[in-house]
């Protein structure tokens, strides 16, 4: 991987967007005090807030990104042993500020983590609603044809073709977008087209499927021992190291694999999942966006 990553940072021009003044690296989180400790994690493990979803893993992300990266004054800072008590004070001080009462137990919060090379912390958050049909990090997914809720929408995957280079910048997430906007608006995603109606599943340049433009995607598929089972594409192939592509492969039975965009069906149904937002499903398209293109498990 190693070699990879060097051989694409000469072809993409990584240094150039590092370099940018605004580039950072990123982590996004969930905050709600609404939220139940997940039993699937150990006693000895529960955050002293818990209401700050897998934080640890946040930081452990961003620690990875800024060594891979080189970013010596962010790896010194997440790497200090207070660094998870410190950002969430942090976290807690931007929400008071921010937010009227972001202790209620009804409101969820996305925050935004963000740091710059020489360790300038950014945080950003906002509001959505908790969808209570499936926990936001479930120990277990269902199989691909059980009837979910009808709050739970099924949100169209669009598939676009080979087009994407593996690299630092699609192992680590980013401010630098480029790439995921031209590969949304090839398959007719816009950058105001909500998430609802429509995610896009990224190819490289191999033909192994990476992840999607906002989540990581995970395909019903059998191993090599002919086991079936939930499967995400393999680190190898692109895919963004991200916080609920880890708890999935940790605590939700979940396995990496190749996958190759030639095996993918149009039609066929997916998990799809980020850190701010939990797991969603998703379905296969290799139709363009059509406006109004969300669906649920009523209605199909």
């Amino acid at each position: 991987m190693a070699m990879l990553g060097h051989s694409m940072k000469q072809l993409i021009g990584v240094d150039e967007v590092v370099a940018a003044p605004g580039f950072e690296i990123i982590s996004t989180l969930a905050y709600s005090h609404g939220m139940p400790r997940n039993p699937a994690v150990p006693d000895e493990e529960v955050d002293e807030a818990p209401q700050c979803y897998l934080l640890q893993h946040a930081i452990d992300r961003l620690l990875l990104a800024a060594k891979e990266l080189k970013w010596t004054n962010v790896v010194s800072s997440l790497s200090s042993p207070k660094a998870h008590q410190v950002l969430l004070r942090e976290i807690e001080s931007h929400l008071r500020w921010e937010h009227v009462d972001p202790t209620a137990p009804d409101r969820l919060f996305i925050v935004r983590v963000s740091f710059k090379a020489d360790g300038q912390l950014t945080l950003m958050s906002g509001q959505r609603p908790i969808v209570p049909a499936i926990p936001m990090y479930p120990t277990t997914l269902p199989l691909p044809n059980k009837k979910m809720s009808k709050q739970v929408p099924i949100v169209p995957v669009y598939v676009d073709h080979g087009f994407m280079v593996p690299s630092l910048l699609t192992r680590h997430k980013t401010t630098y977008r480029q790439p995921y906007s031209e590969a949304r608006a090839r398959v007719g995603l816009h950058a105001t087209t909500p998430f609802t109606q429509g995610e896009v599943l990224l190819v490289n340049t191999e033909g192994e499927v990476m992840d999607g433009g906002f989540t990581t995607v995970y395909f019903w598929r059998q191993d090599d021992c002919g086991v079936w089972g939930w499967r995400t594409p393999r680190e190898e192939s692109g895919a963004k190291l991200g916080v609920s592509r880890r708890w999935a492969l940790e605590r939700a039975g979940v396995t990496e694999g190749l996958i190759v965009v030639k095996d993918v069906v149009d039609g066929e149904r997916v998990w799809l999942s980020s850190a701010a937002g939990g797991f969603v499903r998703g379905k296969i398209t290799f139709e363009r966006h059509m406006e109004d293109s969300s669906t649920s498990d009523a209605g199909v």
